[in-house]
């Protein structure tokens, strides 16, 4: 398992890649190249859109998405927050259907999991997105230019560490 946030990063990504990391759910337009984010203070950086960006000027909006590389299963419904057990068979399940490329602890009550979509038609991601829906996932961490967690980052509201707790090369 990559052990920084960087090294994380330099796995999941080309480094041209244009990303937006934050550490506010309200900051849009920090967008960089993924090398440029390897080479700069990661530290406050609580959340990441897992899509690739078109423009650095345009910021994380979803017509700046140029491609989702990754869809990203969550949860907080009753009966699955802090259920480690229950998100487990989820994201067993759903790992049936695409890759399991990475799961990030949210530090609080769930697991953000990173299916790799890139080799798959658009219906198979439609398809994909549905039934994540079935299985839970809170629908806006399903929106292209969505944040989630990001691996390694410190979540502000209580301090603890989103851990990476399984990686696929």
């Amino acid at each position: 398992i990559p052990q920084t946030m960087g090294e994380v990063l330099a796995k999941l990504y080309d480094p041209t890649a244009l990303l937006h990391l934050s550490p506010h759910h309200c900051q849009p337009r920090d967008v960089k190249s993924c090398q440029e984010w390897i080479n700069s203070d990661l530290s406050d950086r609580q959340y990441i859109c897992p899509a690739h960006l078109k423009s650095k000027e345009v910021g994380r909006r979803n017509d700046n998405v140029m491609h989702r590389h990754y869809i990203v299963y969550e949860s907080d419904r009753d009966g699955l927050a802090g259920n480690w057990d229950a998100q487990a068979g989820i994201i067993e399940r759903l790992a049936q259907d695409l890759p399991l490329r990475l799961c990030v602890s949210s530090g609080n009550q769930s697991i953000h999991s990173w299916f790799d979509c890139t080799t798959r038609r658009k219906d198979q991601v439609k398809d994909f997105i549905t039934k994540c829906v079935e299985l839970g996932a809170d629908p806006a961490c399903l929106r292209p230019a969505q944040l989630v967690r990001a691996p390694w980052g410190v979540r502000t509201s209580n301090g603890k560490t989103q851990k990476v707790i399984y990686y696929a090369d």
